[in-house]
């Protein structure tokens, strides 16, 4: 019998645009096994118009 840690919920929030360069928030809602631990995982980037980003 093994955990695992999954994420439930993902929020994206805009802070800044300014020219072709936009600042992003990324907040991930940690669970385990299926309960929430209340746990939360923000990372803050920033990213060219059109560009991909894995954080």
């Amino acid at each position: 019998m093994g955990i695992f840690t999954t994420y439930i919920e993902t929020k994206i929030k805009i802070i800044s645009v300014n020219k072709d360069i936009v600042e992003i928030v990324v907040t991930k809602q940690e669970c385990d096994g299926g309960f929430a631990l209340g746990k939360e995982i923000t990372r803050t980037t920033l990213l060219k118009i059109g560009e991909e980003k894995t954080i």
